[in-house]
């Protein structure tokens, strides 16, 4: 592990609702290694991933052997998260605002994750689809 990494963790074969299991399961291990990281900032990231990570298992259009995976890291001050889908492109508005409805459900999901990080990109390669989710958090007691 890079010196400057404190904690990783890595969730393969994100594909079922089981899977958001196994990645808060991930997130608790990674939380261990890392008791630094404030509550605030562990919270607001995890509810960024989980969402983004639900929202490929639910929404991807899947090609055959459709397959994604979580990557965790934590770094003094920094932590990021990478999903990776092999789904179909699809365009997204990633600055869309929460539905006005306050009861809706649906469309919540990109703007709570995007609030919840300092940044969110996507983009796709031609083969997958690329997620990244950074929060930064702060060192100082």
């Amino acid at each position: 592990m890079p010196p400057d990494l404190r904690a990783r963790a890595h969730v393969e074969h994100c594909v079922t609702p089981a899977c958001l299991e196994r990645l808060h399961a991930a997130f608790a291990d990674l939380w261990r290694r890392a008791p630094e990281v404030p509550d605030e900032d562990r919270l607001l990231f995890e509810t960024a991933v989980v969402e983004i990570a639900a929202n490929v298992i639910e929404h991807t259009e899947r090609r055959e052997s459709f397959d994604a995976d979580v990557r965790l890291r934590v770094s003094p001050g920094l932590l990021e998260a990478d999903v990776v889908d092999s789904g179909a492109f699809v365009p997204l508005d990633l600055d869309g605002d929460l539905p006005a409805d306050d009861l809706a459900t649906a469309g919540r999901g990109l703007p709570l994750a995007r609030r919840a990080v300092h940044e969110l990109r996507h983009h796709h390669d031609g083969e997958h689809n690329h997620w990244y989710l950074m929060r930064r958090w702060s060192t100082v007691p």
